[in-house]
């Protein structure tokens, strides 16, 4: 799962979303961007995420904590690709980790490609897709009826998730009787 010249998501054995070693293997490419963060700067709160999550710490006080700061016009790591790294650090920390239903850990764990040009779901909609599908999920409810209602949003030319990546998954929810 990579966004194209951005940044390389770890793949195989040990890369596990949220893992130290899926953080500690994640790599930045470096652009001239109109904002961009300082590589150095992203390469300590790699290491500082991959240490809280080895302690069992909230991934999230760490991001608080970071002194990462955009800068304009810059050579670095591009201000969106970080924020989006972010996020998926954030929907596979400790917290996700240790939960023993596997369809809650596989909904807070699940990463789509990014798309911009070709059509996707609109990605505030997918999110709340699946809060929806884990509150469901936690209440001992079917997802099968929740999903067969749901009408996900198509954006073109703006940031969307991908089609074929969430229609998988929710495929695969509705096939294991989830």
């Amino acid at each position: 799962m990579t966004r194209r010249c951005r940044y390389r998501l770890p793949k195989g054995r040990g890369s596990v979303p949220g893992s130290a070693a899926w953080i500690r293997g994640t790599r930045f490419s470096q652009h001239l961007f109109r904002d961009a963060y300082a590589p150095d700067e992203v390469d300590r709160l790699r290491e500082a995420l991959a240490l809280a999550i080895e302690e069992g710490r909230s991934v999230e006080d760490v991001i608080q904590e970071s002194d990462l700061l955009p800068r304009r016009f810059r050579v670095g790591c591009d201000y969106l690709s970080v924020q989006h790294w972010l996020d998926l650090v954030r929907a596979g920390g400790v917290e996700a980790a240790h939960e023993p239903d596997w369809v809650v850990r596989r909904l807070r764990t699940a990463l789509f490609t990014p798309t911009r040009v070709r059509k996707g779901y609109q990605m505030q909609g997918v999110d709340l897709l699946l809060e929806r599908l884990v509150a469901a999920r936690r209440r001992g409810d079917r997802l099968a009826r929740l999903i067969s209602e749901t009408d996900l949003t198509t954006v073109v030319l703006i940031r969307g998730y991908s089609r074929r990546q969430v229609d998988a998954l929710l495929q695969q929810l509705v096939a294991q009787g989830a």
